[in-house]
């Protein structure tokens, strides 16, 4: 796939005011050349998509090499498509309903997940396809798939609950360990009412990492997602109100209580406490060289990892996309999504909070590829717009092509592609 670095100086922008135009000529000339150097060679020219479709698409997933496509029609729900990365059309199959969604392909292994309120208890259905040939290899009702960990799925009971994915207090938890491909039942363990559960996943491959138990007497216990076993067992000394809520990230436990704003955050390793961050906030993530980082409705803030001190904010914006080592992208969608409503994109220094780098009138789209950013950049009353990466260190773009993007399109990078979906889907191969 040709592309084109626009240089770690000057970022691509949208068209100059007059004043600036001079200097197109010399722009143009240099992109032209590059252009027709580039454009030598077989394969798709500088800036088109491997395939696209122009409209019609809600949702698109790409994972072992299998790129599910959710199509809406206007009489009804709509079809799933499965294609491969280059677009060969593999199989198609009607959607039951509005409910209906792709959620991952692991193993070969196409999973539909089906979720329906209802007035008494919710209906869901975890549905397993051949990835390749569309043909359903099982059907499980009244369960949720919470993730995969290679050719293991393991799923959540939600039989008479109201919410999908979470726990209803008095309830018991009944959590599955199932062969992707058969369905048939691995593991199973039954989490009592009074303990709390979580899972880890993988920054890198969304996997599943670990399935977590914390008991009402502060005994974290961590299970292998794929087979069962229990691979760690902590004890940790707590006190106060009854936890609400926990995460294990990076040798740290998050815990929550009733009625406390903020959270605490204990070693792992040896279960004291470490420190206690007061503020109500989305969650406390690693960002950095010895630096956690906090979004809310206040912005961004950082906390220094030894001691919990506050080492630097920023209020206007609350939109974090991605992290390369002590670089953070951060900025605003445009919408109200963002305090400043204006789309930039910035990298901030995570050790200082000083902005390194900004680039007016893009967006980012939680997506990043070798430590770029995917950006997007949308013409002014048009759904047409350039996508593309950002070198948090140059703040330069590599800009991979132009499509039909609308106005906040959602990008991801996999293995050796990139797709968009707006209004339809485009996808590009990755440098």
């Amino acid at each position: 796939m040709s592309v084109i670095e626009l240089g770690d100086a000057v970022p691509w922008s949208p068209p100059e005011p007059p004043l600036r135009r001079s200097l197109r000529p010399v722009a143009v000339l240099a992109v032209a050349l590059l252009a027709a150097t580039l454009l030598v060679g077989a394969g798709p020219t500088w800036g088109e998509p491997l395939f696209s479709i122009d409209n019609g698409v809600l949702d698109a997933r790409l994972s072992g090499g299998t790129l599910l496509v959710t199509r809406y029609e206007p009489d009804g729900p709509g079809r799933f498509e499965a294609r491969t990365p280059t677009g060969r059309l593999l199989w198609t199959r009607p959607r039951a309903g509005d409910g209906e969604y792709p959620q991952l392909v692991t193993a070969g292994v196409a999973v539909l997940t089906s979720v329906y309120g209802q007035a008494e208890a919710l209906d869901a259905t975890a549905t397993a396809l051949d990835a390749r040939t569309g043909a359903q290899l099982w059907l499980r009702s009244g369960a949720v798939v919470v993730g995969a960990a290679g050719p293991r799925l393991v799923l959540q009971d939600v039989a008479g609950q109201h919410e999908p994915y979470s726990r209803e207090a008095g309830r018991e938890t009944r959590l599955l360990g199932v062969d992707a491909r058969t369905g048939a039942t691995v593991w199973e363990q039954t989490v009592p009412a009074t303990s709390l559960v979580d899972y880890e996943y993988s920054e890198e491959s969304e996997g599943l990492v670990a399935v977590d138990e914390l008991t009402a007497g502060s005994v974290l216990q961590r299970r292998d997602p794929a087979t069962g076993a229990v691979t760690d067992r902590r004890e940790f000394a707590t006190s106060g109100t009854a936890l609400t809520g926990f995460a294990v990230r990076d040798g740290r436990i998050e815990v929550s209580r009733v009625g406390a704003p903020g959270i605490e955050l204990y070693d792992l390793a040896t279960g004291e406490l470490l420190w206690r961050y007061e503020k109500q906030s989305y969650g406390l993530r690693p960002c950095g060289s010895g630096r956690w980082c906090t979004v809310g409705g206040d912005g961004i803030h950082a906390v220094d990892a030894g001691t919990g001190r506050a080492a630097w904010g920023i209020e206007q914006y609350n939109d974090v996309f991605g992290r390369s080592g002590d670089l953070l992208m951060a900025g605003g969608l445009g919408t109200s999504a963002s305090v400043s409503h204006e789309a930039v994109v910035f990298t901030i220094d995570t050790r200082t909070g000083a902005i390194a780098h900004r680039l007016d009138g893009w967006i980012g789209t939680y997506s990043s590829h070798g430590g770029r950013l995917v950006v997007a950049h949308t013409d002014a009353g048009q759904w047409l717009g350039v996508v593309g990466l950002y070198d948090p260190h140059t703040g330069g773009v590599r800009v991979l092509g132009r499509a039909r993007l609308g106005p906040t399109p959602v990008c991801v990078a996999g293995a050796e592609v990139l797709y968009c979906t707006g209004d339809g889907l485009s996808v590009w191969r990755l440098p």
